[in-house]
């Protein structure tokens, strides 16, 4: 390919075609990329907006269990408890 003369002879020009050739190696792949690139870009787009269209429009849950009483759940304990801790953290020296 392209090394097969000026990696042992650093003082030898370059022919036209080798770089000619080494720019459409080096256009092509960089067009491969972005076409990759681009293509994922453009799937994980459709993909959110699959997603915000069904939970925009998907049927909603209903909750399995009713709070009637929110005071029940409440436990007063730890926070008693941590101010406790709170106070007694205090070191003197």
């Amino acid at each position: 390919m392209f090394f097969r003369q000026f990696a042992f002879n650093p003082n030898q020009k370059m022919s036209l075609g080798a770089k000619i050739t080494l720019t459409l190696w080096i256009i092509i792949g960089l067009g491969l990329l972005f076409a990759f690139t681009f293509s994922l870009f453009v799937i994980a787009i459709l993909a959110g907006l699959v997603i915000l269209i069904l939970r925009l429009f998907g049927a909603r849950t209903t909750p399995t269990m009713s709070v009637q009483n929110p005071e029940i759940f409440i436990d007063n304990s730890r926070s008693q408890q941590s101010e406790k801790k709170r106070s007694d953290d205090i070191i003197d020296i």
